[in-house]
């Protein structure tokens, strides 16, 4: 037991069961011209060791060990087997894979960037809009039905507004006038472009325009003609750096690994000589010309 405890006695240790599955699983070498060879080494052990390790937090009794060489092994060899028979080739699940394996490789250098802040803020200074807050209103409004009162529509709504004069935009005013509307009726905290998607370009434009703290209309959308009270609004501006540092960041090891990625495949394709022929090399000129 004491020798077990020595780091080199479980090395040997280790390299004896390692042949002892080996000859079991493949018997003694040929050595004739159609045999194959998979070396496995202490590193291979080693990595099986911490492997089994990070999952289970202790080293692997030696019939753990055992199963672990007899898995790699069996896993080595119908890989490379597959790999001989070019199975890698016509399989889109394999070729999507490997060609991931790939990428993950090429962006590795880029994994552990720690931009310093002297960088963050340079590259925040490049980039300033990127990071604009839009601006944000908070709005309620009264509905008027294109669709039930007709050609009435925008008269009912100006008698209304001047019924709602010097009024708040209380919810029993709201639920008094107007027609139901299919959607909410107060907006807080939302953006020009939320307010585009839900009601449209003409009445986003309108609302940049209205005073806020009051009754304003009639403003038509996609569904009809509405009467606005604003009550909040904030302007669009760009944050100190600082204040969004972790978003900074992010963003500049997205762009590392990227650029990572694309100098790693440029370094690739010199070693291969990229030949079009026929309909394709026909495209490619095409797009050229244009």
């Amino acid at each position: 037991m004491r020798l077990l405890k020595n780091p080199i006695a479980r090395v040997l240790l280790f390299g004896f069961l390692l042949a002892a599955v080996w000859l079991v699983i493949f018997g003694l070498p040929s050595g004739g011209e159609g045999s194959k060879q998979v070396l496995i080494d202490d590193s291979d052990i080693e990595q099986l060791i911490i492997t089994f390790m990070r999952q289970w937090q202790r080293e692997p009794s030696p019939s753990e060990l055992r199963g672990l060489l007899q898995s790699f092994v069996r896993e080595e060899v119908l890989y490379r087997e597959a790999l001989s028979r070019g199975y890698d080739k016509d399989d889109p699940v394999v070729r999507r894979a490997m060609l991931q394996k790939m990428e993950f490789l090429g962006q590795s250098q880029a994994e552990n960037v720690n931009p310093s802040e002297s960088e963050i803020e340079s590259y925040f200074a490049f980039r300033r809009e990127k990071y604009r807050i839009p601006a944000a209103f908070s709005f309620t409004h009264i509905f008027f039905s294109e669709d039930k009162r007709g050609a009435k529509v925008v008269d009912d709504a100006q008698a209304t507004l001047m019924k709602l004069r010097g009024k708040g935009p209380d919810q029993e005013i709201i639920s008094r006038y107007g027609d139901r509307f299919l959607s909410r009726y107060n907006y807080a905290g939302v953006s020009e472009r939320d307010i585009r998607s839900e009601f449209g370009e003409e009445f986003a434009g309108e609302i940049l325009k209205l005073e806020p703290d009051s009754w304003t209309g009639p403003v038509r959308s996609g569904y009809g003609y509405h009467l606005v009270y604003i009550y909040g609004r904030k302007e669009s501006y760009i944050p100190q750096w600082r204040a969004i540092r972790l978003t900074i960041e992010q963003d500049m090891i997205f762009e590392a690994k990227k650029t990572a990625r694309e100098l790693f495949y440029t370094e690739i394709l010199r070693n291969y000589q990229i030949v079009f022929r026929g309909e394709v090399q026909e495209i490619l000129e095409e797009e050229t010309v244009e």
